[in-house]
């Protein structure tokens, strides 16, 4: 009907949370997602739809990634 009962509807979308998810890991890594990310995301996605969305343990989920904890470093 307005804004405020679609962003109650998408807060509490599985479908939204998994795609918020993913745009911060895509973001947190610095590059699109590829084949390979999907083993570590996927429970990282779990445990975002699990937690209601809590922001801050998907940041801390994301962070203590391995994807994220061993980036390759940037060439000068």
């Amino acid at each position: 009907a307005d804004a405020q009962e679609l962003l109650a509807h998408l807060g509490h979308s599985p479908q939204a949370q998994s795609c918020y998810a993913e745009k911060w890991f895509s973001y947190a890594l610095g590059r699109p997602l590829t084949s390979e990310d999907h083993c570590t995301l996927e429970p990282i996605v779990e445990r975002f739809i699990a937690s209601n969305g809590n922001i801050r343990g998907l940041i801390v989920d994301i962070a203590t990634s391995d994807p994220f904890l061993y980036m390759p470093l940037e060439q000068p």
